[in-house]
């Protein structure tokens, strides 16, 4: 029996992945400028954890952290869904960083919206980008079991490997940083 080779092409879905973030980052930061609308969505995403995020900064981080790998997680696992779950989460995760940064922009000023953004947000990203792309690639990989008998298996197995080797260290760090430094940073602007 030929033993598979399992190759992922990186490039060609974190290309995908970054289009659909880029679209949805787009149509986020060109309803950011309505205050209203912002302060609505920032409410219902965000409004439950206000208390939540005023507790010890372990909670914090371990709340973000197991948020993020979950999500992260998901993303590979429901990706045999037709890369449906992992083209959400890049939609869903643009356009609020999108509309987003306009708001923090144009209420506190580019400065304030980079300190909070970046730090972590490029760490986190990396980890989410890698995790949809593995998603979009088991979904690719579930239509070809369908058309041509391919096992997935193998490749699931694969992207699992990577989960746990790249991107759940990718966001244990960027929990990390926006725990402890992008706070740190923030406070500089008061």
């Amino acid at each position: 029996m030929q033993k598979l080779t399992i190759k992922f092409n990186f490039w060609k879905y974190f290309y995908i992945s970054l289009l659909i973030f880029l679209l949805a980052f787009a149509s986020g930061f060109a309803v950011g400028g309505n205050t209203g609308f912002v302060n609505s969505v920032l409410n219902q995403t965000f409004g439950s954890f206000e208390g939540f995020l005023k507790g010890p900064h372990w909670e914090i981080f371990l709340f973000i952290f197991l948020n993020n790998s979950i999500k992260a997680l998901a993303a590979i696992c429901l990706g045999f869904l037709f890369g449906l779950f992992p083209f959400y989460i890049l939609a869903a995760n643009g356009f609020l960083i999108g509309m987003s940064a306009r708001y923090f922009a144009s209420v506190k000023g580019w400065q304030f919206a980079a300190a909070g953004f970046l730090p972590h947000g490029l760490i986190e990203l990396a980890g989410f980008f890698l995790a949809c792309s593995l998603g979009l690639w088991m979904g690719w990989r579930f239509i070809k079991k369908f058309d041509l008998g391919e096992p997935l298996k193998p490749y699931f197995l694969h992207a699992l490997n990577l989960y746990w080797k790249i991107v759940l260290p990718l966001l244990f760090l960027a929990a990390l940083v926006e725990t402890y430094v992008t706070p740190k940073l923030l406070s500089l602007f008061k």
